[in-house]
C-alpha cells in the first residue's frame, strides 16, 4: 500500500482535540492506524486519519479486495452474512411493515435489500455505494444508485422519501457521521424508520490491534456514544440493543438535540483490559514452550 496523507480531527461529540489520548498506532493488516479516545465523552476515533481523497481512492479501488474477497469470487453472500441480514428483520420486529421505498447506505453488492426483497417485495430500492465494482454489480439488480459519495447532498432531492433507511456497519466508516445522520433524518418519511448497526466498542470481537482497529473505521461507537451521535443528527432511538458484537438502534426522525455523554471511564477500562490481556498472550505462549522443552527430555 502506498504512503498515505493524514489529517488531525476533533472529537465528533465534544468538538475538542485537546482532551484526546492515543490508544494504538497500528491496526488490522499492520497498517498505520492512530486510534484515540476522548477523555470527556469516551468516543473512540482515529486521529490523525487518512484525508478524504485517500479514503475515496481506497474505497473505489482497493476496499473490495481487502474486505469483500468472497463476494468478488462467489457473487453471493455467505451463510454467516445471511444470518446477520435476518437479524435486521428480527430487530425491526413489530415496527415492520411492507416498505415500498428503501435506501441502503453502503449497500455493497445489495445482499441486504435482496434478502428483504425476497421475503417482502420492495417496489423502489436505492443505494449509496463507493465501490466501483459493487456499483456495476448493482446495475443488474434493479437497485438505483443515488451517489457514490455519501458526503454529497443526496438528501436535497430526496426529502421525506424513504420509508426505511438501512446503514449496517457503515456509520463507523464515515468522516462526519452527524452530517450523514442529518441527511438520513431529512430523507425519511414522517413515520419512516432507520436501522443503524455498528461494531460495539464495549464488546469488541477479536484482537484490538490485529482485527478490531482498522484504518477504514474512523469511529468506534458503543451504545451510549451511538445514541448521542444519532440524536445530534436528528434521529431518536425507539429500540436499541447490543449483541453479537454489535450495537444497533432503530430510530425515527426528530429535531436535533445535544445529549451529554460521559462514557470515558468504562470505555477506557475495557480497552486497557483488552490491551493488557494482549500483552500477556506472548508471555503465556513462551512459558508453555519452555515447560515443553523441560518436560519432553524427561518423558
Amino acid at each position: 500500500m502506498s504512503k498515505k496523507k493524514f489529517e488531525n480531527v476533533n472529537c465528533l461529540i465534544c468538538k475538542d482535540d485537546t482532551k484526546v489520548e492515543e490508544i494504538a498506532t497500528r491496526g488490522q493488516f499492520n497498517l498505520e492506524c492512530h486510534t484515540s479516545i476522548c477523555t470527556i465523552c469516551g468516543l473512540v476515533f482515529l486521529t490523525p486519519r487518512w484525508t478524504k481523497p485517500e479514503y475515496q481512492n481506497f474505497y473505489s479501488i482497493e476496499y473490495d479486495s481487502y474486505y469483500r474477497p468472497d463476494e468478488i469470487s462467489n457473487n453471493k453472500p455467505s451463510e454467516k452474512h445471511l444470518k446477520q441480514y435476518n437479524l435486521i428483520l428480527l430487530r425491526i420486529g413489530s415496527y415492520f411493515k411492507p416498505f415500498t421505498t428503501v435506501l441502503d447506505i453502503g449497500c455493497g453488492y445489495g445482499w441486504v435489500m435482496h434478502y428483504i426483497n425476497q421475503k417482502y417485495p420492495i417496489k423502489n430500492m436505492y443505494a449509496i455505494e463507493s465501490s466501483d465494482r459493487a456499483r456495476e454489480f448493482l446495475k443488474n439488480k434493479n437497485i438505483d444508485i443515488l451517489t457514490h459519495d455519501v458526503d454529497e447532498n443526496w438528501d436535497q432531492d430526496n426529502q421525506n422519501k424513504f420509508e426505511l433507511i438501512i446503514s449496517r456497519h457503515t456509520l463507523e466508516h464515515f468522516l462526519d457521521p452527524i452530517s450523514i445522520i442529518t441527511k438520513i433524518s431529512h430523507s425519511l418519511t414522517e413515520d419512516g424508520l432507520c436501522y443503524i448497526a455498528v461494531p460495539d466498542m464495549m464488546n469488541p470481537t477479536g484482537d484490538l490491534i490485529d482485527k478490531f482497529f482498522r484504518v477504514v473505521h474512523t469511529y468506534y461507537f458503543n451504545e451510549q456514544t451511538l445514541e448521542t451521535v444519532l440524536l445530534a443528527g436528528g434521529i431518536k432511538c425507539i429500540e436499541k440493543g447490543s449483541d453479537n458484537g454489535e450495537t444497533w438502534i432503530l430510530g425515527k426522525k426528530t429535531k436535533p438535540q445535544f445529549m451529554r455523554c460521559n462514557n470515558y471511564k468504562p470505555q477506557n477500562n475495557l480497552i486497557q483490559k483488552r490491551l493488557n490481556e494482549r500483552k500477556k498472550k506472548p508471555l503465556k505462549h513462551n512459558i508453555k514452550q519452555l515447560i515443553k522443552k523441560i518436560i519432553n527430555p524427561l518423558i
